[in-house]
């Protein structure tokens, strides 16, 4: 992690200033140790350009390429199933939800669940369990569209 205002670089180099974010997504503790299937987020941009936002909880979701841009964040939770499941020409049943185990996350839970029997829901905590021993862990191949 890089605190705010940290210098990097030689600072007798030329070209030009820039400022960097790094962050890992979820998972510090598998980003810092360099374990498979971590993700982070990396962002330059022309000195002062960038956002300084406050420490805070951000929404965030990901998806295959085939249901990206068809759906929002503030879509209900049904919608997204459906319109994921549309997108790959899959019944409902078929898709995997991964909902990281938080007390915020309860809402998103319950929605799921209420979608359907079938409807897989997958909870995983991955500040209590090492990321080694979690085979429930969400990996960045599951949003393949071979997957």
């Amino acid at each position: 992690m890089l605190y705010i205002g940290e210098k990097l670089g030689n600072p007798d180099a030329e070209g030009p200033d820039v400022d960097v974010a790094v962050d890992p997504l979820e998972g510090t503790t598998i980003v810092a140790k360099g374990h498979n299937n971590a993700m982070s987020v990396i962002a330059i941009g022309d000195h002062g350009t960038l956002l300084h936002a406050p420490d805070m909880y951000m929404m965030k979701m990901a998806v295959g390429k085939r249901a990206a841009g068809k759906i929002t964040l503030y879509d209900p939770v049904d919608k997204k199933i459906e319109v994921v499941a549309e997108a790959n020409n899959k019944r409902i049943s078929d898709v995997t939800v991964i909902v990281q185990e938080r007390e915020r996350h309860q809402a998103i839970s319950a929605a799921v669940r209420e979608k359907g029997d079938d409807m897989v829901e997958t909870q995983i905590d991955r500040d209590t369990r090492p990321e080694q021993d979690d085979p429930l862990r969400p990996r960045p191949a599951q949003c393949r569209t071979q997957t």
